[in-house]
Order: structure tokens, then C-alpha cells, then sequence
């Protein structure tokens, strides 16, 4: 017993040493990735690159917002343990039609790689166990650099940082029809479907009003064009706004969108 206790205090000390002494040892152990934000490339196993997505670490939990909004995976708890110049995790996702994900990767120097084993079940019309395999990492390079603020009235700001609201949203004037993950972290703004069609991550600008924070953020992407979001948080809600401008030169696209949505605790 003696010895395991020494052995713990020693891990614990070589840990703060490498990622840091702020909080306690024991939330760094069970929580040294939580505010995690990673915007990735996906692809199948031994595959290139072919979609998107962004990884969540929020309290203790590991979320896939691509496979939750269309696959129904729900937030997994994580594990993790120091490795050198960085931290390996594992995490497994569940959902109720479509399986398990196993997810292990490793986060050094604020880039992630990933892979995962997708185990779904058998179907009356597919009497086995389907096991599909797959990777994630940091994306490494973008259409185009951050734009320099969040709007030339405003500067960029920090007062939302660490709040994911996870939202309904559709068009303008008709009933929403898909699901959106809109995300502040250290001084950014991305809303989960605008990554995934290769929209950049933007600068975001906040004003306190009596209805709550109004936020402004502009996502751009040289294949689609550029989105100007507004919106507004009060407690744990938020509701937004975004246009969506695209030029091309036969045609046009200007369409408003609405989000309505609730923070994850």
C-alpha cells in the first residue's frame, strides 16, 4: 500500500511537471484536455482525407460532432495518461442504432491524431457485427488565413470562451432541419456544420446588452463564400443569426439561417 501511494505521488508530480501546475493534480489526471477544440480531416483507414469534424474534450467528455448530428452518438467519457510531449486518450461512444466507436489518439503541442473502430450491429438484413475503421488529425492546412477581427467595428474577445451550445437550426421562415454545435474557445468562433463544408474558424467580438451578450463573428471559405453570424446568450441559451454570401459568376447565393440552442453543461 505504501508503495502505491508513493508511486501515485510521483505520477502525479512527473504529470504537473510536464503539462503544468494550474488546478489540482488529481483535475489534471482525470481532465487535462477539457476546452479542447480541434477542427479535423477524417478519412478511412489506409484512405485520404474525405470529410470533417470537430472533437470535443468538455468535463470530463469526449464528443464526435459529426457522428452525434448524423449517427447519434452521444458524449463519452475519456481516459488519459502522459506520454512524452504529450497526452494519449481513448474514449468510447455509444449509440443505439449504430453501435460503438472506439476513439484513441494523442494531443501534443495542440494538434490531435486520432483513430477509431466503428462496431455496429447485426441487422436482419446483415447478420454480423459490421467493423469499420477510420482516422482524424489537426487539420493542416486552410483555404485561406483567419480574418484579422470578428467585423471592422469590433475587436475580438474572450468573454464567451469555453461555451458549446448545441443548437436547431434551418432556414429563415420554415421549421428547423438540421442540428449545429456552435463553439467559443480562446478568442475564436466555428459553428460545427460551417467546418465541416470548410468554412475557417473566426475571430469573435461580444457587447453586454440588457438581453445578455451579443456576440458577431465572420466565418469565410473561398469554396462557399462567407457566413456573418449575430446572435444573442442569456444564461445557458442562445439564440443567432447567420447570412450566407456566396458570388459566383453565373449566380448568387444569400440565404439567412436561425439557431436556437442550449449550452452543454
Amino acid at each position: 500500500m505504501r508503495w502505491n501511494i508513493t508511486v501515485s505521488v510521483l505520477a502525479g508530480m512527473l504529470f504537473v511537471a510536464i503539462f503544468g501546475s494550474q488546478g489540482s493534480i488529481a483535475a489534471e489526471l482525470t481532465r487535462p484536455l477539457d476546452g479542447g477544440v480541434f477542427v479535423v480531416e477524417t478519412g478511412e483507414k489506409g484512405e485520404e482525407a474525405s470529410g470533417r469534424d470537430v472533437l470535443l474534450f468538455l468535463k470530463g467528455r469526449f464528443i464526435s460532432t459529426f457522428c452525434h448530428k448524423y449517427h447519434g452518438f452521444r458524449q463519452g467519457a475519456y481516459m488519459v495518461r502522459p506520454m512524452e510531449g504529450g497526452i494519449f486518450f481513448s474514449a468510447d461512444c455509444l449509440s443505439e442504432k449504430e453501435g460503438v466507436m472506439h476513439w484513441e489518439g494523442t494531443v501534443r503541442g495542440g494538434k490531435i491524431e486520432v483513430r477509431y473502430v466503428w462496431r455496429r450491429p447485426s441487422r436482419w438484413y446483415r447478420p454480423w457485427v459490421s467493423v469499420a475503421e477510420g482516422w482524424a488529425r489537426s487539420l493542416t492546412h486552410w483555404d485561406r488565413p483567419d480574418p484579422a477581427t470578428a467585423g471592422e467595428a469590433a475587436e475580438p474577445s474572450r468573454q464567451l470562451d469555453g461555451r458549446v451550445f448545441y443548437a436547431q437550426a434551418g432556414m429563415q421562415g420554415t421549421s428547423s432541419d438540421h442540428e449545429d454545435y456552435l463553439i467559443f474557445w480562446d478568442g475564436k468562433f466555428i459553428s460545427s456544420s460551417c467546418a465541416e463544408d470548410s468554412f475557417r474558424i473566426s475571430a469573435y467580438s461580444v457587447t453586454e446588452q440588457n438581453d445578455g451578450l451579443h456576440f458577431h463573428a465572420e466565418t469565410v471559405s473561398t469554396k462557399y463564400g462567407m457566413m456573418m453570424w449575430d446572435g444573442v446568450i442569456s444564461g445557458n441559451r442562445i439564440l443567432a443569426n447567420s447570412r450566407w454570401m456566396h458570388t459566383r459568376w453565373l449566380w448568387k447565393i444569400d440565404r439567412n439561417y436561425r439557431y436556437q440552442g442550449v449550452m452543454l453543461n
